[in-house]
Formats: structure tokens, sequence, C-alpha cells
């Protein structure tokens, strides 16, 4: 969803200041955001906006990509970290995703500061341009065990905490 929380208009700073020609920033989702974000990207050929996806046409998506980005202002778990570590995808996302407990520094992902768009862009180029480092990272992904990624007692705990956030933000 492209929602002013899951900070994505830090991405596209992040990767306009790569200024790289030979790769692609492809954003998927809709919501409130989408048309602010395309007029910070319309610079730059090279981000790709590709609306809502689910099912098959996500997980095609997922096999073409070299890591995911999830720059989220607030996020009580971020289900799409599962996702990409399933897919055997890296992840680069902010100290405010609760998901970066499944992170391991360097081995599986980076964590960078939230509203931080040079700390992404930093940790972007590093994998970007180490394809040994993003090799070793989506071999480490790929053996971290199932049931890490898909734990049921982790699913109840992030509801628990989603459901909690809501009725915080209720009151």
């Amino acid at each position: 969803y492209l929602s002013e929380r899951k900070g994505v208009n830090y991405l596209i700073k992040a990767f306009n200041k790569l200024n790289r020609k030979d790769t692609l920033l492809l954003i998927a989702g809709t919501g409130d955001q989408e048309d602010k974000l395309k007029a910070l990207a319309e610079s730059n050929p090279n981000i790709k906006f590709l609306g809502y996806m689910d099912g098959v046409e996500k997980a095609n998506y997922y096999s073409i990509a070299d890591f995911f980005v999830f720059p989220t202002l607030d996020d009580v778990w971020g289900h799409v970290v599962t996702e990409s570590f399933y897919n055997g995808l890296p992840v680069i996302l902010t100290s405010k995703a609760e998901a970066k407990e499944l992170i391991r520094e360097g081995k599986t992902g980076f964590i960078v500061p939230d509203r931080d768009s040079d700390a992404l862009a930093e940790a972007m180029k590093r994998l970007l341009d180490s394809s040994k480092l993003l090799k070793q990272m989506k071999k480490n992904v790929k053996k971290i065990p199932r049931s890490k990624i898909v734990d049921i007692n982790l699913t109840v705990k992030t509801f628990d905490k989603a459901i909690n956030y809501s009725l915080e933000k209720q009151k």
C-alpha cells in the first residue's frame, strides 16, 4: 500500500541518488500517495510503478528481483519481509519495521535508520556494486529454515501487535 507511513518517497530519493542506468526500481501497490510518488519519480525512467498485484503475478516479480527494500516509517511487522525471504531475497529495511528481528545484519539484509535516503542509497549501492556480496546474501537467505519464516507463533505475535497498535491509534 502506497501510504505515507511506508516511506516510499525516501526510497525514490535514495534510488535517484544512485543515478544508475543499469538498474530498475519496481514499486508495487496503490494508495493515497501514488500521485505524489509518481511525480517524485517522473524524472527517472528507471522507476516503474506496477500497481496492485497478488498471487502468481507478485511471485513472478519476486523471482526477477535482486533484493527487496522496505523503507517503512512505522510498521508493526512487515509481512513483505517474510515474503521476500520466502522468495530468496535479501532485505533492506528501516529500524521502524518490527520484522527487523529476522535480519542478520550484512548476512541476510541491512537495517537502516528511517527517513534516511542516504543510508538507503548506501545499502542498495553495496548490493548493486558487489555481485559477490549479493550472491552470498541470497545463499544465506535460502538457508533460513522455512519454519522461522512462516512460524505460527510469530504470526500470532504479529497479529497481536497489529491489534494493539490499532487500539492505541484509536485512543
